[in-house]
């Protein structure tokens, strides 16, 4: 590795750990992670039943970011302490024997996974270093091998062929070298919590830090737009003009909207504003639609907008700070796109449609896991298309979230809506729910998940719900703008 890119490389895990939500993304998760695999070793020590806790760790760290062990090797954790519990609890009790050394219970461990389930020492080195990093946290690292692999390819340090062990022992030492070398640079790795999490960071942004190409292809014209909205729908005939007025209020100029199938009165809804040239609409029967129509709105649009904001109807995108979304874009421009939370709102207790606005009407947040993701805004030409509902495949890089730091899923390690977000009215009141529920959707062809009766769905509110008016300055602004588009409607 050159001193140019060594230094590159420090310079973002500077900025990774000088993240006001370091401690909570990596630091908290990771000691939490830690506390799920001891309650298994400490079953094990007890000659307890184990199945119980391995699925509380699966449970706990399978749809959490960051990755610490890929899904596919927790779920054979999982797998192997469903149908061979008795051998998992032989396997593991070499983390509970202190006459062993790390590496001599990795080998062992790695050891049973191949003879009882035959997977690969690798595989059972990983596994394995996520008990040994329960046993000593903070000073034993949580081995992902791809990350260990590419980083010691960086520096030219080549893995020993040989047993698990072996390998182990390197990596640990390897980690110990740059937790020597963040420090050096004045980075607070205090322990081998923060060097792995460093570390990790550091692999997964690599195209943030070893060069300047961001991947972006030249544009073709200067665009019409700063910033537009591109949305599916089918049958949204009722909502389509406040979120249309909304969005103007925030900064969006254009919108390009695609029909899936409505059978209501969307289009005399929408005609003044194609009239006006505001939207364009595109007949879109395609089922499932939704990706199709993302990618052709950036084959087709992405020269006209250097902005294009892909959300639902039922999801509103502004700024905490009440400053125009367009406005704030302005210190992201430097990124391929930004990823926006979308903080869900419950029925507010409304039973059937109330009178008045979306936005008025449901004011209780719900502070479920769902808060976690994201739906994006990306610069056209930074993008090849359309990964998900939520993600796109960049050329180059990957969009960040609010604070600047990169997103590579569908969700943020926290929720973070400060400076942008996007009220997410899935529920709106039951009635709506439950009609929502009974239609096809336009993203994909899988049935819903069941819903809870009213009572459950009263109950869950209680529970998890929060008072949260931040969108209501804009209230009585949409509402002025929907009354003078009334007479032309």
């Amino acid at each position: 590795m050159s001193e140019e890119i060594w230094q590159r490389l420090l310079g973002w895990a500077a900025r990774a750990r000088e993240n006001p939500r370091f401690d909570l993304e990596e630091r908290d998760f990771r000691l939490a992670a830690a506390a799920k695999a001891r309650d298994v070793l400490e079953a094990v020590a007890r000659e307890e039943p184990i199945a119980e806790q391995v699925e509380s760790l699966y449970s706990f760290m399978r749809p959490q970011l960051p990755e610490l062990i890929v899904p596919n090797q927790l779920v054979l954790l999982r797998d192997w302490a469903s149908e061979d519990e008795r051998s998992l609890a032989l396997a593991l009790r070499a983390f509970n024997d202190p006459g062993l050394t790390a590496a001599e219970r990795v080998g062992r461990f790695a050891e049973s996974f191949q003879r009882d389930r035959s997977g690969s020492a690798e595989i059972g080195l990983q596994l394995a270093s996520l008990f040994n990093f329960a046993t000593a946290t903070g000073r034993m690292p949580i081995v992902r091998s791809a990350v260990f692999k590419r980083l010691e390819e960086r520096f030219g340090e080549s893995p020993p062929a040989g047993s698990a062990s072996a390998l182990y022992e390197h990596h640990v030492a390897f980690a110990g070298l740059m937790k020597e070398a963040f420090v050096r640079a004045g980075i607070a790795a205090v322990d081998m919590i923060d060097t792995e999490a460093l570390m990790l960071i550091c692999w997964q942004d690599a195209q943030f830090w070893a060069d300047d190409d961001d991947g972006r292809r030249p544009r073709k014209r200067s665009p019409d737009h700063y910033l537009a909205a591109c949305a599916i729908y089918r049958d949204e005939a009722r909502y389509l003009a406040e979120w249309i007025e909304f969005h103007r209020l925030v900064g969006f100029e254009r919108f390009f909207l695609y029909d899936n199938l409505s059978s209501d009165d969307h289009l005399e809804v929408l005609e003044p504003y194609i009239e006006e040239g505001l939207v364009v609409v595109h007949e879109w029967p395609e089922v499932p639609g939704q990706m199709p129509a993302y990618d052709h709105c950036l084959a087709t649009h992405g020269e006209e907008a250097r902005w294009i904001g892909f959300f639902d109807i039922d999801e509103f995108v502004f700024s905490p700070t009440h400053r125009p979304v367009s406005e704030v874009l302005r210190d992201y421009e430097q990124w391929p796109g930004v990823c926006v939370n979308l903080p869900r709102f419950g029925t507010s207790g409304h039973r059937t449609r109330p009178d008045g606005l979306v936005i008025e009407n449901y004011v209780v947040r719900l502070q479920v896991p769902a808060e976690r993701t994201v739906k994006s805004i990306v610069d056209p030409v930074a993008v090849e298309r359309a990964l998900n509902a939520h993600q796109f495949v960049y050329r180059r890089r990957s969009a960040v979230d609010e604070n600047g730091y990169p997103v590579h899923g569908t969700l943020t390690k926290s929720a973070s809506y400060e400076r942008l977000r996007a009220n997410h009215y899935y529920f709106k009141s039951e009635e709506e729910l439950r009609a929502k529920h009974a239609r096809p959707t336009a993203d994909y062809l899988a049935e819903r998940k069941p819903l809870p009766d009213e009572a459950g769905l009263a109950r869950r509110e209680a529970e998890l719900g929060v008072q949260d008016t931040t969108i209501r300055p804009y209230v009585e602004r949409v509402r002025d703008a929907l009354a003078k588009r009334a007479p032309a409607r």
